[in-house]
């Protein structure tokens, strides 16, 4: 069973292990019973590629409602506050993650290879992921330079925020408590509305504007590893399957996207991620199928 504990007035369970408390993954459940219902899809995949490193779930109260919750190695209750809504509660990450290195996973991923350890091993501390350097441009219908001159900063870091490596170092304290700031203060300026959703800003240009204000490095491909995760959407050629050990997808080059084409140009590159971000649980089917095949490794 696992341990509780909550923020605020009531005290900390007891602590982790050692090993525990070192590094472990962090799923978030909030507002809705079906992120619930993929946090626990998604801490089934993590049990079965990687069963060494615990699972606490962010949750609120009334969604820790049957015995799926043997599934978490520690359960976290996230206190409302006004305006965090839906993925605005990852700022909220470091406030109650119970480990000393974590990493955060979008309840709309499965876990489909077990080579998770060099990325483990690569991240150096602070807020951290997979990105790029952008110093001009468009991202999400932002202009890039006109963020970069509302924060002070040469360039923004581009990503998708379906994972997140941080610490409990000061760099990380100081980058979350500038991103609650910036989304309190500038949100308007520095992010765009997420999911046509009043008052649910995106999350990835405030992370991406910290990263660039605190001059922390985007983490690198590993290639032994293969990509940390890749999202389904406008992938085309999706093969996966656990039991046979298969992950396979392709996703377009930009040159694809704009739908220029370039003679002899690879306009399509293959991945074999890590971890399959769902984007809207599309392709509904496969990722049904995944679910079975977990289901019957228990």
């Amino acid at each position: 069973m696992p341990n509780f504990s909550m923020r605020g007035s009531e005290p900390f369970a007891p602590p982790l292990p050692e090993m525990a408390r070192s590094e472990g993954y962090v799923l978030l459940a909030t507002e809705h019973r079906k992120y619930y219902e993929m946090a626990c899809n998604l801490a089934r995949s993590i049990r079965f590629q990687d069963p060494s490193r615990p699972i606490a779930l962010i949750c609120d109260e009334s969604l820790v409602t049957d015995d799926r919750i043997a599934r978490f190695d520690r359960i976290v209750l996230l206190p409302r506050r006004d305006r965090f809504v839906g993925v605005l509660n990852k700022l909220r990450l470091f406030e109650v993650s119970p480990f000393e290195r974590s990493l955060f996973v979008d309840g709309d991923c499965l876990m489909m290879r077990s080579s998770v350890s060099p990325y483990w091993q690569s991240f150096t501390g602070g807020c951290n992921t997979l990105g790029q350097k952008l110093t001009e441009g468009q991202w999400k219908g932002l202009d890039i330079r006109t963020i970069t001159r509302e924060i002070g900063t040469d360039y923004l870091v581009k990503m998708n925020a379906g994972v997140i490596f941080f610490d409990r170092s000061p760099l990380s304290e100081h980058m979350f408590e500038y991103m609650i700031d910036l989304f309190g203060h500038k949100a308007a300026k520095v992010s765009t509305i997420h999911q046509n959703r009043p008052g649910q800003y995106s999350m990835e240009p405030i992370l991406g504007a910290a990263m660039a204000r605190f001059g922390v490095e985007p983490m690198s491909l590993q290639p032994r590893a293969g990509s940390l995760m890749v999202s389904t959407l406008d992938a085309r050629h999706i093969r996966a399957s656990l039991q046979r050990g298969v992950v396979y997808l392709e996703k377009p080059h930009w040159r694809t996207r704009l739908r220029i084409n370039v003679p002899g140009a690879a306009l399509w590159t293959a991945h074999a991620p890590i971890f399959l971000h769902f984007i809207g649980l599309k392709p509904r089917p496969l990722y049904e199928s995944l679910v079975t095949e977990l289901a019957a490794t228990e």
